[in-house]
């Protein structure tokens, strides 16, 4: 584990010598994530002067500025969506949006893919090119005001009133993103999904049928059949759009994606984490294996009302869950999943979210298609009665 170190000089001699370790990850009451996390050592000191020498320890400053320092960890559960966004741009959002982008981010264990795939929203909060703090030996920062560490409200969350200024919201933090992944000066370009070899590719959705987007999984949680969902889907009326994003899907691809649709559709798991990409007024559906009920609602089900979003749950019966071929309906894995997953995560993962795929029952899948198209239809009126 590697350890950074904070000087604060004061020109105060008798304030007292103190030495602090601090660890930049959010998720303090996660012991063991915790221990894996670099930290930063703090350590006051007395300095006569902003220009004093180099002596008693003290450091000279290689470069000064005069905006603010936020120093955060990439690390932890990072390369996970649901914490990239849970345990990092949203707690970034909090602690820092009311600087209007005049503060400088120092990131501890940084990874250049990290700032690849999110170097859009950082922009949004932040005029200054970012300091790899984990790498970068030789160059001392200097700065007036340091915050080290991140606020964190909820899942997927933000409290107004916890703010510094107590204005923003999980609705403001999307629209944050939607200027970072569709600039108000490319509005006009917002029916194209991106720029193909110079051509402008159209946006799904580019009709007035009602869209979805179907976020699939390989592996565990796949719907097997997902093709007679699909079928159901447009015979029912909607244009159907499939996509398994992975590490190198682009993120604006996503939003442009998801920002065009009326419904976006899948089974409980990170990459739900998209429902921020949605405009407030569509519609989410979470299909909920057998044994998720409490991470469904809790991580994607309560902030999707958040933000606005019709969210409805499809709850899994036991004969739609793979695990009907495994084990008998007897079996607590079956009748009584809420006990298994109360045991702890380990119980849970292993038999729900490892373990678990979904056949879903059409009669019943069509009855909440059927109640989306009816959201969808009741929201475009009310927008069309606005407009007017």
């Amino acid at each position: 584990m590697k350890t950074k170190s904070i000087q604060l000089h004061s020109q105060d001699r008798h304030r007292s010598h103190v030495v602090e370790k601090v660890k930049p990850y959010p998720r303090k009451w996660e012991t063991a994530v915790m221990e894996n996390v670099d930290e930063v050592t703090i350590e006051s000191l007395y300095a006569p002067s902003v220009s004093a020498a180099s002596t008693d320890g003290i450091m000279n400053c290689n470069v000064n500025y005069s905006t603010p320092a936020v120093i955060f960890s990439t690390g932890g559960y990072s390369g996970n969506v649901y914490h990239d966004f849970n345990d990092g741009l949203i707690p970034l959002y909090i602690t820092t949006h009311h600087l209007q982008g005049e503060v400088v981010f120092l990131i501890l264990e940084y990874h250049e893919w990290w700032l690849k795939k999110y170097g859009q929203v950082l922009q949004q909060l932040s005029h200054y090119p970012v300091v790899d703090l984990s790498n970068d030996y030789s160059t001392v920062h200097c700065f007036r005001e340091a915050i080290v560490g991140l606020k964190i409200h909820d899942e997927l969350s933000i409290n107004p009133k916890l703010l510094a200024d107590h204005v923003g919201s999980i609705k403001d933090f999307r629209q944050m993103l939607q200027q970072a992944f569709i600039p108000s000066d490319d509005r006009q370009l917002s029916n194209y999904a991106s720029a193909d070899n110079g051509r402008r590719v159209p946006q799904f959705g580019s009709s007035k049928k009602p869209k979805l987007v179907l976020i699939a999984r390989k592996g565990s949680r796949a719907i097997l059949n997902q093709a007679k969902l699909i079928a159901l889907a447009k015979q029912l009326g909607f244009q159907v759009k499939v996509i398994i994003p992975t590490d190198t899907t682009k993120l604006e691809r996503i939003f442009r994606l998801l920002n065009s649709c009326d419904v976006m559709m899948g089974v409980h798991g990170a990459a739900m984490t998209h429902l921020l990409f949605m405009r407030p007024g569509t519609v989410f559906i979470q299909i909920i294996p057998l044994g998720t009920d409490y991470p469904a609602l809790t991580y994607y089900g309560e902030p999707a009302k958040k933000l606005g979003l019709d969210y409805i749950e499809y709850k899994i019966t036991a004969q739609e869950s793979s695990l009907s071929q495994k084990y008998n309906e007897h079996d607590r894995v079956l009748s009584d999943p809420q006990i298994i997953a109360s045991q702890g995560w380990p119980s849970l993962k292993k038999y729900y979210l490892q373990g678990q795929s979904v056949r879903l029952f059409m009669p019943r899948i069509k009855l909440v298609l059927q109640k989306a198209l009816q959201k969808i239809k009741l929201e475009r009126n009310k927008v069309k009665i606005s407009n007017q």
